[in-house]
């Protein structure tokens, strides 16, 4: 019998989602394809992935196959993640104001 996979982890360029799986017996050995908006991600199958700005309005899912000595291999699809935002700004931008104020004087620049 199959067992479950979920993902843990925030959907944002950057960061990192893990494959939680459970109830697959000990002896199964389990493979990870990581999917964004349904089709394979080249290269992106270990049990946790670094999302990229290619990710980015995409929805991320993983697929784990197990399969275990004298019986067909098993495959079991997460549900998918948010759709993954943007990198978030970690600096606050102030404008600069520069010149001097006159009264009634105003020129945009």
């Amino acid at each position: 019998t199959a067992g479950s996979v979920s993902i843990t982890g925030r959907a944002a360029s950057g960061q990192i989602l893990t494959a939680v799986t459970s109830g697959w017996a000990s002896d199964v050995a389990l493979s990870h394809q990581w999917l964004r908006n349904g089709v394979a991600i080249g290269q992106a199958t270990t049990p946790s992935y670094k999302l990229v700005d290619a990710d980015v309005n995409a929805t991320i899912s993983v697929v784990v196959t197990g399969t275990q000595a004298g019986h067909n291999p098993a495959s079991v699809t997460s549900p998918e993640t948010s759709m993954v935002t943007g990198k978030t700004l970690t600096k606050t931008l102030v404008p600069k104001i520069s010149g001097t104020a006159k009264v009634g004087h105003f020129r945009a620049g």
